[in-house]
């Protein structure tokens, strides 16, 4: 069957806020049922673009490579690369796609495992978003006329839908579906929409990096139980140091007797949880105590998690040598030294 060409696109309808552009801002979003043979390029955008395939085939070229992409693969176009998509002559793809801009979406970009030299994402994709209820409604909130279109349009491009309109039955679509739901947002112009796009933006890219960086989950897919409490635990201690923190009620939401949690946590992480703990502490505090000289030693112990100074420059001595006033003044010491 042949598919009909369509083409949508719907701009961020919220102003951004001072600074958003040049951090993490939507510009707009869309879908396109391509011709046969459509070429973009060869151009350069200034703006991050990204396309989730959805049907059909396609190729990508960037930086003198030509990534050969099908349904379920991704590919990001970095600002100022110059690069050239084809759809297939036989068999064109259908896709939907995210323009970004701003340092932060490069950054994020990069940190869920995109290579620029290789900026493609093969078979990726999210659990699909959860439905939202608004008074009875679906969360598109366009009725049963304008679902029953979407799953008409999806059919006449070759690609199954559910009955919002999502890819149904291949997970490696489901990424597209964040982009719908932003589309969705931008048509809505309600309030908090800005935020819901840059979330779909964000779980998005959690999708990128489940295919791009699956070493962590299956390394932790391999701990025991009690290894993985461990971590978890060490992650907790590190978000929450400065935080008061009693190690026998954190044994106790783990399922753990103190003295059981202690000795498991040092077989996991090498040191006990009050060791590790008061690394933490007195680590940030010997930072504070160089680059925080408006701030005294007994605000500084309070900020790190400490309320008893006395019992704070105790800990301190114990791991530096030095008391943090003595600590503070070597530094100021040095830093005298240093000048001409």
């Amino acid at each position: 069957m042949e598919k009909r060409p369509t083409y949508d696109v719907v701009s961020n309808p919220f102003l951004p806020e001072k600074g958003e552009e040049d951090d993490l801002y939507i510009l707009f979003a869309g879908h396109s049922q391509t011709k046969p043979g459509h070429q973009n390029g060869p151009r350069v955008f200034d703006y991050y673009l990204i396309h989730v395939v959805l049907s059909g085939r396609g190729t990508f070229e960037c930086d003198g490579e030509r990534f050969h992409l099908a349904a379920g693969d991704s590919f990001v176009i970095e600002p100022g690369k110059l690069v050239t998509y084809r759809a297939d002559p036989q068999d064109p793809w259908f896709y939907r796609w995210i323009a970004v801009k701003g340092a932060r979406a490069g950054q994020l970009l990069t940190r869920c495992g995109i290579d620029w030299a290789k900026p493609v994402v093969c078979g990726c994709g999210p659990e699909l978003p959860p439905a939202r209820t608004e008074g009875g409604k679906s969360w598109g909130a366009a009725g049963v006329e304008v679902r029953a279109g979407r799953r008409k349009t999806a059919a006449e491009n070759g690609h199954a839908a559910d009955e919002a309109g999502c890819p149904a039955g291949d997970e490696r679509l489901l990424p597209a579906c964040w982009i719908e739901r932003t589309e969705e947002t931008f048509r809505a112009r309600e309030p908090g929409g800005a935020l819901e796009a840059t979330g779909c933006f964000h779980m998005l890219l959690a999708g990128f990096a489940a295919v791009l960086k699956p070493n962590r989950s299956r390394e932790v897919r391999g701990l025991t139980r009690i290894e993985r409490h461990m971590r978890q635990a060490a992650e907790r201690l590190t978000a929450q140091f400065a935080e008061p923190i009693r190690i026998d009620r954190l044994a106790e939401q783990f399922g753990y007797s103190r003295s059981y949690f202690s000795k498991m946590f040092k077989k996991v992480n090498r040191v006990t949880p009050v060791e590790f703990l008061t690394s933490l502490r007195t680590g940030k505090a010997r930072q504070m105590l160089r680059e925080r000289p408006d701030l005294s030693v007994e605000q500084i112990a309070c900020s790190v998690g400490y309320q008893d100074a006395l019992y704070f420059s105790k800990q301190f001595r114990k791991v530096y040598g030095l008391s943090p006033s003595e600590y503070r003044k070597s530094v100021l010491r040095s830093a005298g030294d240093g000048k001409d």
